[in-house]
């Protein structure tokens, strides 16, 4: 029993609640309420041959679902209020009170839309496995620090949230990279060609400059390989160091923003941005402070990741 509580308070010296945690839940909800707020209500729900909307059928979930609480009639109502309740819940405000809505919003969306993709799916999943973070959240507003002695029991509660939300991220890309072993496109190194070259995931107009490059055997190769070799290597950062976590997070951030470029889908990126902060970023890391006067050397500072790896407590634990 001595050697648990040892070990507990060595991983608990820190507490979980800090800026890192809620950046990651603002962009959860921002990715949201852009759904919401940017489609017209006949794009988010499936339409029956009147043009009324249909909602979950299963009986399970429409009793307590948020859009079928208003019926097919007032569903533009449920859309704007849910749009101001995601805006609250992103300016970070008593996180132990919107976490629950927070989730309710997520999972009610994912199983009623029309539209919704494995963004979404990921999206319920993040905010539910962030419950026990924000119900123990002491603060008023999640970008404050914590300034009161919160109890081993809460720290162990959040620190334990964490370690599912990583697990999390890790089985997704591990997952996503696997799945990909299966198709002879992966494998063959030609699957980024008829991913660019799809008419409606493919370039846009904007875009449609880089088809050039998709036409080189060693771009589209080197793309396709790369992909399978970053998911993989993303998936294994459960187990490495926080220093090798930090070019990790940039190499992911990159990877992503290219699918929000190439493809279109600002929701689903700024979801995976989220899981990235809540999966490799420290939970004691410091603020990366680069918009000032100073921000040529601080640009550097971030980008060579020393800043951000010089804080003590948990990221020297790897955590």
């Amino acid at each position: 029993m001595s050697l648990m509580n040892d070990v507990a308070l060595k991983y608990c010296r820190q507490n979980p609640w800090s800026w890192v945690y809620g950046l990651a839940r603002s962009i959860l909800a921002l990715s949201l309420l852009m759904t919401l707020f940017l489609n017209p209500l006949g794009s988010l729900f499936p339409l029956d041959s009147t043009g009324t909307p249909l909602l979950a059928s299963n009986p399970n979930v429409s009793n307590w679902n948020y859009f079928c609480l208003f019926g097919p009639a007032h569903l533009e109502w449920a859309r704007w209020i849910a749009v101001l309740a995601l805006a609250w819940i992103a300016s970070g405000h008593v996180p132990r009170f919107t976490g629950v809505l927070h989730w309710w919003l997520a999972f009610s969306f994912f199983s009623s839309a029309s539209v919704t993709d494995g963004g979404d799916q990921l999206n319920s999943i993040l905010t539910l496995l962030l419950l026990p973070l924000t119900l123990t959240d002491p603060r008023n507003f999640h970008w404050e620090p914590v300034h009161t002695n919160v109890g081993l029991s809460r720290r162990l509660t959040g620190w334990f949230a964490f370690l599912l939300l990583r697990l999390q991220m890790a089985v997704v890309y591990f997952h996503a990279a696997v799945g990909k072993f299966k198709v002879p496109e992966w494998t063959d190194g030609s699957a980024i060609y008829y991913w660019a070259s799809d008419p409606i995931f493919g370039f846009s107009d904007l875009t449609s400059f880089l088809a050039p490059f998709t036409l080189n055997k060693y771009v589209i190769g080197g793309l396709t390989w790369g992909t399978l070799v970053l998911e993989i290597t993303l998936a294994s950062a459960l187990i490495s160091k926080a220093a090798i976590r930090w070019p990790l997070l940039v190499f992911g951030l990159i990877f992503h923003s290219g699918i929000w470029v190439v493809h279109g889908i600002p929701s689903f990126v700024m979801i995976m941005y989220a899981g990235l902060i809540l999966y490799l970023v420290p939970v004691d890391a410091r603020v990366p402070q680069i918009f000032d006067l100073q921000f040529p050397r601080r640009l550097i500072e971030v980008l060579s990741f020393k800043k951000w790896t010089e804080g003590n407590g948990v990221s020297k634990l790897g955590l």
